[in-house]
């Protein structure tokens, strides 16, 4: 395996510990509600209230890491996840169980991954050179997403052997490391963000500049339809690990916090095959755009098939086909956002795309939440299935993306900003402003 140096290695090593920690709190969190409450309900409106802070933080937020130096922005997120871990732990273990306290936390925190993500999407085509982002994007999509779906794994068998406080506690532990790493890496070349901006003319301009983010992604066709995509991809993949898998884990399969932790392995074994095999081999054969469209095709069908299985072992091996075929979609629109933006637009555009995809889940959550109480968990799981095969089709129209996957990454650097001129236009006097 190619190595990418030093900063790309510890950037890794600092999301991939922060993406565990993350989980791993969600995790026990969820476990601890629905041991305490036993409502599908209440529980759905714990994550849909985190969810929605998340998802409608970003275009308001992102601008941060266009502006400040995204490297400051990224470092200060990991921290901020390590208080708020640490106050989830003592809410745990000093107070009696308060849904409406557990979800203010729990919102917290989603705040602060609506900063961290499109900031960490901006910064890694500062740590690599332009041949090596395809590269280097499945590399981080085998460590930090495998391990970001191991962190419920190692969440459910601390929460099954030593209980929610040691799990919020190891999450306190790894965000700290995670913020160690990411305290060493110092890029050169392209500065990563703007390092002399001041807060008080962010603040002047801060609606300009959102305002900015969220027409580029508008009028940047290929975004557009990639959102719409990965909308119907998260409104299935975020309730069904968050809210639906506990409990059917729990109710429907009878089964402890060890399935749902095997549940999750099986999507990170696939993962992992997706990023380091499957879609390289199928992007050489097939072609970036189709491995993209079969991948996400195989993913609804793996999890549509799950939904009538009851064997713990069967499901698993469908959960491995989903992750796999969750990592071309991935992998290939992430390249390409990556590559075709323009470098002062990143975090802007990674994180109006973010919202886009995301807008709806938070709603959808909740809406989960009535459809297991009154059709079941496994009927949810299939209905999430459906929507991952609407996104395979969605993406079929998507004509510019098409296009752009059947060039070379190094000969679409910067491609959208001539694709899309109107996009982009006000990219310099904003700048200034």
């Amino acid at each position: 395996m190619k190595n990418f140096g030093k900063n790309f290695n510890l950037f890794l090593a600092g999301s991939s510990l922060g993406a565990v920690a993350t989980t791993c709190i969600r995790f026990a969190v969820a476990w601890h509600a629905v041991q305490h409450t036993g409502s599908a309900v209440v529980f759905a409106g714990m994550i849909a209230a985190s969810s929605l802070v998340e998802v409608y933080c970003k275009p308001f937020l992102s601008p941060l890491g266009d502006y400040f130096n995204r490297l400051l922005v990224y470092r200060i997120c990991i921290g901020m996840a390590a208080i708020v871990a640490l106050a989830l732990l003592g809410a745990v273990v000093l107070l009696p169980f308060s849904a409406v306290l557990l979800s203010g936390l729990l919102m917290v925190l989603s705040l602060v991954a609506g900063l961290r993500e499109p900031t960490a999407a901006g910064l890694v085509p500062s740590l690599v050179e332009p041949k090596d982002l395809t590269g280097a994007q499945a590399l981080r999509s085998t460590v930090s997403s495998s391990i970001g779906l191991g962190g419920s794994m190692l969440g459910g068998l601390i929460v099954a052997v030593a209980g929610v406080p040691t799990a919020l506690g190891a999450a306190v532990l790894l965000s700290i490391l995670g913020l160690a790493g990411a305290s060493k890496i110092h890029p050169a070349g392209e500065s990563p963000g703007a390092p002399n901006g001041t807060l008080h003319t962010y603040l002047r301009t801060w609606h300009h500049r959102t305002l900015d983010g969220m027409r580029a992604v508008w009028l940047t066709g290929a975004e557009r339809t990639t959102a719409l995509a990965a909308a119907l991809i998260n409104i299935a993949v975020v309730p069904l690990t968050a809210i639906i898998a506990p409990v059917w884990v729990a109710k429907t399969l009878n089964g402890t916090p060890k399935l749902i932790a095997a549940i999750e392995a099986g999507l990170a074994v696939g993962v992992v095959l997706g990023s380091s095999f499957v879609t390289g081999w199928a992007n050489d054969r097939l072609g970036r755009f189709a491995t993209m469209i079969i991948g996400t095709a195989l993913m609804g069908c793996a999890v549509f098939t799950a939904s009538l299985l009851t064997s713990p072992v069967e499901i698993v091996a469908c959960m491995v086909v989903a992750g796999a075929g969750f990592t071309t979609f991935a992998i290939n629109a992430s390249t390409l956002r990556a590559a075709a933006t323009p470098a002062s637009f990143r975090t802007r555009l990674a994180g109006g795309v973010g919202f886009l995809s995301c807008c709806a889940y938070p709603i959808t959550s909740q809406g989960f939440g009535f459809v297991i109480e009154r059709s079941g968990a496994a009927f949810a799981v299939g209905l999430c299935g459906i929507c991952i095969l609407l996104a395979a089709a969605v993406q079929l129209f998507n004509r510019d993306a098409r296009r752009l996957l059947g060039q070379e990454t190094d000969q679409i650097v910067g491609a959208y900003e001539a694709l899309y001129p109107s996009a982009f236009a006000d990219r310099r006097q904003a700048a200034h402003a």
